[in-house]
């Protein structure tokens, strides 16, 4: 199946109608609670692809500016 909503997704496993992959970060209360756990991936490590796009000719504001400066520092910038 597949899902707009990480909500959708979380809520279709806790209610046992299979598995998911999603980010740790996405998951964290849930597997504090107990309501979902973690299963041990034997596989090749997964690697998720991101894009981040603006239009060149628009003003960005600080805050964005900043976010960008750090999403590179942090993520790395490829092309």
């Amino acid at each position: 199946m597949e899902f707009a909503s990480i909500e959708a997704i979380k809520e279709c496993a806790k209610a046992g109608m299979g598995l998911t992959i999603l980010p740790r970060v996405a998951v964290g209360p849930e597997l504090g609670e107990r309501a979902l756990i973690a299963l041990s991936w034997g596989g090749p490590p997964l690697e998720i692809v991101s894009q981040m796009v603006w239009h060149k000719d628009k003003w960005l504001s600080p805050a964005l500016s900043a976010f960008l400066s750090c999403a590179r520092s942090e993520l790395g910038e490829s092309g």
